[in-house]
């Protein structure tokens, strides 16, 4: 029962694990993919800026130096049918229209073709623009969500593992208290988190105050407030319990034994009492010198462990 119980923790845990993998994967892809846009946004802003200066330029161009205005003209070449009454207004008009065929000079017969090309670059380059804006909008939404998602559940990890730390702080040092606090609670996401404790018999302080010993004992209160929050299929202490005097590693092996129905513990240490509560026993000898050998000792029926190779 056990086993699948601890089968259901990790396969909960990986989900957790995976589903977190692929948010963040997400959120990259998105940061990146908006980072693409942006600069395919900027590039397209300069060509439309691009496209209108020469358009802006062609016009001011037929105006200064064939005194004609392009889309007045284009609209007057339509052809309209007169009488031969109107003799005197059709001479006055050719009149007027080879002056400023005399005042064009040498035109540039493609000059409207290059007009339309230009007007038609624009409206494309107008196009792209407003669903690039639009397809960042949405990216921004999404980011939005995934940032509201990501502060919500580190909100609530925060509050669970300051309730677990509080707990057991006093249990690791018999008294006291501490807590854990936000340097930044304007900005979750960039925030870092301060230690306090307060041993027994001491002043509230940083844990950058506290002696070798207390800061191990309060490292592993936390350690132990995140793991009851969110179990981890093993854990491995190297030689944690160093600093540690006979009493502190006592209720150091005592929370220990409280979390291995969750946690498999991997304990590399040298003290007698933690060699104690474990469930196997391996050990370094060396039987002849210059070889090791390693020793396996199960403690509950004292027989020889299985060495993996």
């Amino acid at each position: 029962e056990l086993r699948q119980r601890l089968a259901q923790c990790r396969d909960t845990y990986q989900s957790g694990q995976s589903i977190l993998r692929t948010h963040e994967v997400e959120l990259h892809g998105l940061r990146k993919r908006q980072k693409d846009i942006s600069d395919t946004l900027h590039t397209l802003s300069l060509d439309l800026q691009e496209g209108e200066l020469k358009r802006t330029s062609l016009l001011s161009h037929c105006e200064t130096t064939y005194a004609l205005h392009l889309p007045e003209w284009l609209a007057e070449t339509a052809v309209t049918v007169v009488s031969p009454d109107d003799q005197p207004q059709w001479e006055s008009d050719i009149k007027d229209l080879r002056q400023k065929i005399a005042n064009l000079g040498p035109v540039n017969i493609d000059a409207i073709a290059e007009f339309e090309d230009i007007s038609g670059r624009c409206d494309f380059l107008s196009q792209q623009k407003r669903d690039l804006e639009t397809s960042l909008d949405g990216l921004q939404q999404a980011i939005v969500k995934i940032d509201q998602t990501t502060i919500k559940r580190m909100i609530e990890a925060y509050h669970d593992i300051n309730t677990a730390f509080q707990k057991e702080f006093p249990r690791l040092f018999g008294g006291g208290r501490a807590t854990l606090s936000l340097t930044n609670e304007a900005d979750i996401l960039e925030s870092g988190i301060d230690v306090f404790a307060q041993p027994p018999g001491k002043k509230l302080q940083s844990i950058n105050l506290l002696s070798g010993g207390e800061k191990a004992l309060t490292a592993l209160s936390l350690l132990f407030s995140i793991l009851s929050y969110r179990p981890a299929p093993f854990c491995i202490l190297d030689e944690v319990d160093a600093p540690l005097d006979e009493e502190n590693v006592h209720r150091y092996n005592t929370l220990i034994r409280s979390m291995v129905d969750r946690t498999q513990f991997i304990m590399i240490t040298h003290a007698k009492t933690s060699m104690e509560i474990g469930d196997t026993l391996y050990g370094v000898t060396m039987p002849e010198p210059g070889i090791s050998k390693v020793v396996g000792v199960e403690l509950d029926d004292k027989k020889p462990a299985e060495i993996a190779a």
